[in-house]
């Protein structure tokens, strides 16, 4: 660093978590050429860089009193003003609502906090409204009503959004993120992924900021599934035997013994297994491991006897194993997937299509201009029965093929499937022209596929479908396929289109098809049951909260 002036009285250092409880005897640090000294803070103080607030001992009282302050501050000059409930709901959703999301971004607001805030809120509303202050809060927070947010759902928004983007970025921020959660996997002496399997286990803010995000995905039924390219940080590793994780009835059970668990670095049933493979007793344990055997046996240790004991000579219910333990195969690519191993994107064909699918790509295979007409629809719409099913014709030859998706997905989602599907049919460096009935499509694909375009992770995944067109962008890549779209219109005579329709049809009794993502620029996908979150996560999570208002 040559030639840099710094203003000292604007710089400050500060030693983060150094001597826990001690004072700090840290020489002061010295800059530039006339060793100009910079002021070290102790651990007590906070400082403030680019609008957040931080502490050396990671301490949030500083933060969250800043931001009561804010709220304080807003309902006081609420209560003065001449104004109705619906502008002072604005103030709160659009103006208090950013603000104590940007302040919080380093800071975890526990329940109580967040409960107090929005109690407080909620009364300044209802003044305003004048309802009584027995009117129930989930009225106010209830979308067809006053649709007032919550400072939790506020901070869960924020929160998910930035993990999200983290997770799924390749800079320092997105691999120091996924470091912190294997640590924290670690910590937890779980072989199952945290990010899969997310669980409700608290820890104090000022101890791990990471973990009360993991279990405010837990709450909201969310997990995010790794589509194979996270450089095992974290994962789920290949079991070697049974887990005694997954063998104790709950999560609580694992919690009270996992400290002993990792210090006799213990993961596996085999290991407190005899070589006949029968369990050992409790004494057997204690002389191998070195542990204590006074006092009574632990209640861990007769949970797993009465769970997978079958008889007096100890020998292991292997079935109940099976049906207790949960194999995790993570960031592996199952046999049965019938396409070409790349790095980008990889389809299950049902075993019913699988003939016909490689009778298309045969026929493909030495063509260089290639022109398709895609479609898709939608049958028993409105019942647990609804299907999609997706086609494609290839125009000029004998051709095509059509395939079934369970859900009732958004036309413009299952078109966007079908684009996909098309170009993993196609061979390498290959002109395709794809037509299309979708605006949508077209309009997304022309911003996407463009050579000028570039946007950062966070602007790619506020695009719906973006981890489909983070695929299609990888395998045109890859394949140096020259494609251009074309837009036609829907139903309107078009002997391709209508063929592409009618084979749709045909279509919705096929199998359905499997999609494994495999895009290099997506590690991580959000996951709520088996529904990918191909989405923008904020508008998941609105709507969320707008439907638990509304059960409330």
């Amino acid at each position: 660093m040559v030639d840099i002036e710094i203003n000292l009285d604007k710089t400050e250092t500060m030693v983060v978590r150094l001597f826990k409880g001690r004072s700090l005897m840290v020489e002061p640090l010295k800059f530039g050429p006339d060793k100009q000294i910079l002021k070290l803070l102790d651990s007590f103080t906070c400082t403030q860089y680019l609008g957040v607030w931080i502490r050396a001992d990671d301490k949030n009282e500083t933060v969250l009193k800043i931001i009561g302050s804010d709220i304080e501050a807003v309902c006081a000059v609420i209560k003065k003003k001449h104004i109705t409930e619906k502008q002072a709901i604005y103030i709160f959703n659009s103006v208090l609502s950013p603000t104590i999301e940007f302040r919080s971004q380093l800071t975890h607001i526990p329940n109580s906090w967040a409960k107090k805030w929005t109690s407080k809120i909620l009364a300044t509303v209802k003044k305003k409204a004048k309802l009584s202050v027995n009117f129930p809060a989930s009225a106010m927070h209830h979308s067809f009503l006053y649709n007032l947010f919550k400072i939790d759902d506020i901070q869960a928004k924020g929160k998910i959004t930035d993990l999200l983007v983290r997770l799924n970025s390749a800079d320092i921020a997105g691999m120091a993120t996924k470091i912190r959660l294997a640590n924290l996997q670690a910590q937890r002496w779980s072989a199952y992924s945290i990010l899969e399997y997310p669980t409700n286990e608290q820890s104090k803010p000022e101890v791990n900021f990471i973990a009360n995000i993991i279990q405010m995905i837990e709450k909201r039924g969310i997990s995010f599934k790794s589509n194979g390219n996270t450089h095992g940080i974290p994962e789920s590793s290949r079991p070697q035997t049974y887990l005694i994780e997954s063998i104790l009835p709950s999560n609580e059970t694992y919690i009270k013994v996992r400290s002993l668990l990792r210090k006799k670095n213990m993961l596996y049933l085999h290991q407190i297994q005899n070589n006949n493979e029968s369990l050992m007793t409790w004494m057997d344990f204690t002389k191998k491991y070195k542990q204590s055997d006074s006092g009574r046996i632990p209640k861990w240790f007769k949970i797993l006897e009465s769970t997978i004991i079958i008889d007096e000579y100890r020998n292991i219910d292997i079935a109940q194993c099976e049906t207790l333990s949960m194999h995790i195969l993570t960031n592996q690519i199952p046999d049965e997937l019938e396409t070409m191993q790349r790095d980008t994107i990889y389809i299950h064909i049902p075993d019913t299509l699988l003939s016909q699918w490689k009778c298309v790509q045969e026929k493909l295979k030495l063509r260089k201009e290639i022109e398709i007409s895609t479609d898709n629809l939608l049958v028993k719409a409105g019942s647990e029965e609804a299907r999609r099913a997706a086609a494609f014709i290839i125009h000029g030859i004998e051709a095509e093929f059509g395939i079934a998706i369970d859900g009732t997905l958004s036309s413009t989602k299952v078109e966007t499937k079908v684009v996909l599907l098309a170009l993993e049919a196609v061979p390498y460096r290959c002109k395709l022209t794809i037509n299309t009935d979708s605006q949508v499509v077209m309009t997304t694909a022309q911003r996407w596929l463009s050579k000028n375009y570039s946007l950062s992770i966070r602007n790619q995944l506020k695009t719906p479908n973006w981890c489909t067109w983070n695929a299609i962008r990888a395998i045109i890549r890859e394949k140096r396929i020259d494609l251009s779209m074309n837009k036609v219109a829907a139903h309107a005579g078009i002997l391709e289109n209508e063929k592409a329709d009618k084979l749709a049809k045909k279509s919705t009794v096929l199998n359905t098809m499997r999609w494994a993502y495999n895009a290099k620029k997506a590690a991580y996908i959000p996951v709520c049951g088996e529904v990918e979150l191909d989405l923008n996560i904020r508008h998941f999570l609105n709507k969320q909260a707008r439907l638990q208002s509304a059960l409330d």
